[in-house]
């Protein structure tokens, strides 16, 4: 094949993206005033005089589990930004190169492109996408993929974030609300159809108690999942009872400015709802600061693929993706102006009709 004179595009689901661990072994030890009695949490009367904000790093070890005995042991690096209701998370291996983070309500996730060379691109030929090799490894055009999500539960995977997001996250935006039962959009990944499931805007039943008088952050939760739900879509799952999806468990705190912050949790998600093959993510927080700092919002880079999953943004599809080469995110106005954002709503009102 003869060199082609393009820059090809990067893309992929940032779902899988880091759902493969490495190996390291890094481990800290805890500070001296670390607790785990909830009745010895002071109240947090700073969160409740002007805008919360903590930042907060350490890692996360990934034990895999296959029929009950430990498969492999992996590092994640973590840092939390939190302001008010918002934050920002970021994870990575040797380095943090993806981040979470809250737009409003809702939600996006970004992994950046560094160094990275491509044997093969995606091309749209006749309305159709093909995947070319190219004659040699070449660095990709964009330099960023973002997905951004309803709701602000984080990308559908199996990675380190949502545990994360868990410890430090989960009540930022509930704090008001009174009872310990939610149904929202599943926090790991279930089984076969279960990323169909939360696309179409799937609920799991989330049951949490949170920690001492501030109520700021989780002491326990359960996720669970009930098949007749999927199965009510027309969704072909290979469970038939309702089986519990994730567990988390902050077991011991540190005191920050008479605030007490999780410093080791530990989250289990069930591999195809089954226990013995399972993850556990044992978080540990090795690095605290308090202030009033409020962090940058978000910022992409100039060529950046977007997959955009808003509702109120794409409906009546569940997705869409274009590449902003302006370091901007389309408003609505924009995608519903877009020649080819008609022409899928044509396409999918046809099918429908067909």
């Amino acid at each position: 094949m003869g060199r082609r004179s393009f820059l090809p595009l990067l893309i992929f689901f940032l779902f899988s993206l880091l759902s493969a661990f490495s190996y390291a072994e890094e481990r800290s030890t805890f500070s001296d005033n670390s607790i785990t009695s909830e009745e010895s949490m002071p109240v947090a009367t700073e969160a409740n005089s002007k805008p919360f904000s903590l930042e907060v790093s350490g890692y996360v070890l990934g034990h895999v589990y296959r029929d009950s005995c430990l498969y492999r042991t992996s590092t994640n690096w973590f840092s939390v930004e939190i302001y008010g209701e918002d934050a920002k998370i970021k994870v990575g291996r040797e380095k943090l190169d993806y981040e979470y983070g809250t737009i409003g309500m809702d939600s996006y996730g970004i992994v950046y492109f560094t160094n990275q060379l491509i044997s093969q691109a995606v091309l749209t030929i006749n309305g159709q996408n093909q995947t070319v090799a190219l004659e040699e490894p070449v660095k990709p055009e964009n330099e960023a993929q973002i997905s951004i999500n309803q709701g602000r539960v984080p990308e559908y995977s199996t990675s380190v974030t949502p545990s994360v997001w868990l410890a430090y996250c989960f009540n930022l935006d509930k704090q008001d609300c009174q009872t310990n039962h939610l149904q929202m959009a599943p926090i790991f990944s279930l089984c076969q159809g279960g990323y169909e499931y939360r696309e179409a805007g799937g609920t799991s039943d989330i049951f949490y108690s949170l920690a001492g008088d501030s109520k700021l952050f989780l002491d326990s939760l359960t996720e669970i999942v009930n098949p007749s739900k999927l199965k009510k879509r027309g969704i072909d799952f290979p469970l038939n009872n309702v089986f519990t999806n994730t567990c988390f468990k902050t077991e011991k705190w540190v005191s920050v400015n008479n605030i007490n912050i999780p410093q080791l949790f530990f989250t289990t998600t069930c591999i195809n709802g089954k226990f013995e093959n399972r993850v556990v993510f044992e978080g540990v927080a090795t690095n605290f600061s308090m202030g009033t700092r409020k962090f940058n919002n978000l910022q992409i880079p100039d060529v950046t693929i977007v997959r955009e999953k808003r509702p109120s943004h794409i409906s009546p599809l569940t997705s869409f993706t274009y590449t902003t080469r302006d370091g901007s995110i389309w408003d609505k106005k924009q995608v519903e102006t877009n020649s080819l954002f008609n022409q899928l709503i044509i396409e999918k009102t046809k099918t429908h009709r067909d």
